[in-house]
């Protein structure tokens, strides 16, 4: 059973990451897997940040890992920052 909201930018800026940890392992298909080695890469930097500066590390690894489309929508959608 994959999680759906491994491919919203909103959710994997603003959920808990503990919340966000615990539902990488269930993504399914090859656009989840990417947002989940996206969200991976430099996870323990993010864990303490605040939401915009994981808006800005999440793109800036998702731009590292050729995830251009969710680079985008990160750096387009950037509600609360």
């Amino acid at each position: 059973m994959s999680c759906d909201h491994l491919t919203d930018p909103e959710w994997l800026v603003n959920a808990e990451p503990e919340r966000v940890m615990a539902a990488l392992d269930t993504a399914g298909g090859p656009e989840q897997e990417l947002a989940a080695a996206v969200y991976r890469a430099s996870e323990p930097v993010r864990r303490k940040a605040g939401a915009g500066v994981r808006r800005q590390l999440l793109a800036l690894d998702a731009a590292r890992y050729g995830a251009r489309d969710l680079a985008a929508q990160l750096m387009g959608s950037r509600g609360g920052v």
